[in-house]
Parts: C-alpha cells; sequence; structure tokens
C-alpha cells in the first residue's frame, strides 16, 4: 500500500478587517509592556545611570573647551620634534614632549609656529572636575593651551558616544529594556575604559 503524501492545509488569509484588528491588538499590548516596564525600578535606575554617564561625558568635553581645573608643573626636560611643514626656513613644531619633574610625560600637539621653548620651564595643566582626567596643558612663555596627545582617545569616545546617547534618547530607544541593557552596558564600559586611561 503506497502512502499518499502529507498535504498541508491551506492558510486561511485573515480579511482586512481581521487584520487590523490584529494589528491594533499587538500595539496596545506593546504600549502596555511598555507601561509596565516604565514603572519598575530597573527603568528608574538605568535611566538616571544613563544620564549620569551623559553628564560625564559632556563635563569632559566642556572642561576641555572651558575652563577646568589647572595644576602648576615643572619640567625636566623638554624635546621639541618639528612637522615637515616650513615658514621660510622655520619648520612647523609638531609635538612638545615635557618631562616633569614628578616623573610623567606630557606630550602636547601643538601643529603651529612657535618659538621653541627653554628646556626647563614652568607649564599649566588643566584636567576635569569629576574623573581628574589631564586634558590640556599651557606653557608659561605663551599661554595657549594645547592638547596633550593621552586626552585624544577620552575626547573622542566622549563625543561619539554622547552621539550614540543622543539617538537613543531621541528616538526613545530607552524606553523598551533590550535597548536600555545595552545603552547602560555601553556607557559603563567607556566609563571604565575613560578611568582606565
Amino acid at each position: 500500500m503506497v502512502r499518499e503524501p502529507h498535504k498541508r492545509t491551506r492558510r486561511i488569509l485573515f480579511t482586512s478587517e481581521e487584520l487590523s484588528h490584529m494589528i491594533a491588538y499587538r500595539k496596545h499590548r506593546e504600549r502596555l509592556l511598555i507601561l509596565k516596564f516604565k514603572k519598575t525600578n530597573t527603568y528608574r535606575i538605568l535611566n538616571v545611570l544613563n544620564i549620569c554617564c551623559i553628564f560625564i561625558y559632556l563635563e569632559l568635553l566642556c572642561c576641555y573647551f572651558g575652563p577646568g581645573n589647572y595644576t602648576r608643573h615643572y619640567s625636566a626636560t623638554t624635546q621639541v620634534k618639528y612637522g615637515h611643514v616650513y615658514r621660510g626656513f622655520t619648520p612647523i613644531v609638531s609635538e612638545i614632549e615635557v618631562y616633569g619633574v614628578n616623573g610623567k610625560l606630557y606630550t602636547l600637539v601643538v601643529d603651529e609656529f612657535i618659538e621653541v621653548p627653554e628646556k626647563k620651564l614652568s607649564f599649566i595643566v588643566g584636567e576635569d572636575y569629576i574623573l581628574r582626567k589631564e586634558l590640556k596643558a599651557a606653557l608659561d612663555s605663551n599661554r595657549v593651551f594645547y592638547r596633550l596627545f593621552s586626552a585624544s582617545p577620552v575626547l573622542f569616545l566622549c563625543i561619539f558616544i554622547s552621539f550614540i546617547n543622543l539617538f537613543i534618547f531621541l528616538f526613545n530607544l530607552n524606553e523598551s529594556p533590550y535597548p536600555l541593557w545595552g545603552q547602560t552596558t555601553i556607557n559603563l564600559f567607556v566609563i571604565f575604559g575613560i578611568l582606565c586611561m
């Protein structure tokens, strides 16, 4: 006896009215789940944590572009690195490496035509208020602040993650659990990375 192949039952298509009711029901159920999630403590804690991280990023950027916490240091020696651009016979100063008497190396990204500084000098280092990250420095001879080379990854991360957080908050992606957990995880990793730099 030969078996007949199993035939699948025909699919019953929904009418447009049934389909619109089903879509409305799913949207209503999704809204209820979001409202239920918004009432939890997890939602509140994670959003407050994300807002604190955004505040830290903005504080780092404001301290770089504006005022910060300044401390005076003295150099044991300085070394100037020149670039490949010349004005007359004077090359552009690309970097100044200042070895402080405290044993730290400060690399100032200059990229300007300036006078060559002395070997031993005093300089000011600007840092932010919350994380105490050194962001910029100025030589006493010209009082122009230059970016510290070690601050470049911190500034890049702050700008990049600030745009990601802005995108997440503008499109209300922080209202559902999975994007909110993802955003919080990224923010905590970035803050931990900035602290370890």
